[in-house]
């Protein structure tokens, strides 16, 4: 069982965020983000590994190895950041956008989670 917390908005009905890590934004981080319509988060991650990436390839044509392990370990990095802080940011975005926090409960996925507090109403 995961524990989730639902939010709720009158025109725009439930959702709930899961508590803990957030695969979908660690393994897709930026293409995530932008889903979810948190776009200022999408482009900075995005533009973070672009920067990562450009930086990668100057490396690797100066043949400087180390520099591109240690880019390579900073895009990992962006990628661990996103995953753990993914559910925090889409909290505060929900909050951000009106929804209203009901509370937590714990259920198998989100539809579960979200029919078990539309039961208890």
């Amino acid at each position: 069982m995961k524990t989730f917390d639902i939010y709720e908005h009158s025109a725009h009905g439930a959702r709930a965020v899961k508590q803990g890590i957030n695969w979908p934004a660690f393994f897709f981080c930026w293409i995530w983000a932008m889903v979810k319509k948190m776009w200022v988060i999408g482009f900075v991650l995005l533009g973070l590994l672009v920067v990562f990436v450009s930086m990668e390839d100057f490396f690797y044509y100066y043949a400087n190895m180390g520099g591109v392990y240690f880019m390579w370990a900073m895009q990992l990095a962006v990628f661990l950041f996103a995953g753990a802080k993914g559910n925090d940011w889409r909290r505060g975005y929900l909050r951000k956008r009106g929804f209203q926090y009901i509370g937590s409960v714990e259920a198998t996925n989100q539809d579960a989670a979200i029919i078990s507090v539309k039961q208890t109403d």
